[in-house]
């Protein structure tokens, strides 16, 4: 029998939409999958190789506790505070989601310039969870329009806020362990909250001082639990 021979194909080059985009993903894509990361994680790709120096720098979603999130061991303050002040200095992008969850004291100055430069970065949703007591002071007062999201769950945390707040894209706002108390210097003893677009609206063990009343203008509200 005659052999067959069959023609045998030469390799085409790969042209774009051939490329390998499990193993060697757009840039765009690992820093998205690096913001569901605690963020420590996420700084330490850095050295995975020349590529990876700054992909950290640009996720959206920052996550920081000062704590090892599987063995649950506190964090030396010094290094962990450095570590804050690095993340938000050097990460260029538009900040999306801020979650900081503390179970050392911090000094009030730190945790007051931390809040300040993430509400400066027009960020959407933050998330605060402290175990120790410290005062916010007036500076940091949760102003910024673009919130979309404020959960606050503290413990004995002190709040100092202004006679008049209003926040137009506040959806959800979830309070737990604070005592607000009110800048009275324009001589009011009355407190209005403006939240246009409030949808829901949780609060728990917090007190109000130095207010006669508390006024919340929300016409959207579906779910108010206290």
């Amino acid at each position: 029998m005659d052999s067959i021979r069959r023609p045998v194909k030469k390799k085409q080059k790969l042209n774009n939409e051939d490329k390998d985009i499990i193993s060697n993903p757009p840039d765009f894509i690992i820093g998205h999958i690096l913001s569901f990361l605690p963020t420590k994680y996420a700084v330490r790709t850095c050295v995975l190789s020349k590529r990876w120096i700054c992909f950290w720098t640009s996720i959206t979603k920052l996550h920081l506790e000062d704590r090892e999130s599987r063995s649950y061991q506190k964090i030396k303050k010094t290094p962990f505070q450095k570590l804050v002040y690095r993340v938000l200095s050097l990460n260029t992008s538009n900040i999306q989601s801020f979650s900081l969850s503390l179970s050392e004291t911090h000094a009030p100055c730190h945790v007051n310039k931390w809040i300040s430069q993430v509400l400066n970065r027009k960020v959407k949703e933050v998330y605060i969870n402290s175990k120790e007591k410290i005062n916010i002071s007036p500076h940091s007062r949760l102003k910024t329009q673009s919130l979309e999201v404020l959960v606050l769950k503290m413990n004995g945390w002190a709040i100092s806020v202004p006679t008049l707040v209003s926040l137009s894209h506040l959806t959800v706002l979830k309070c737990s362990g604070i005592t607000f108390t009110c800048d009275s210097s324009n001589g009011s003893e009355d407190l209005i909250l403006n939240l246009p677009v409030l949808r829901k609206y949780e609060e728990e063990n917090c007190s109000w001082l130095k207010l006669k009343g508390v006024t919340f203008n929300v016409p959207l509200l579906e779910c108010y639990l206290i």
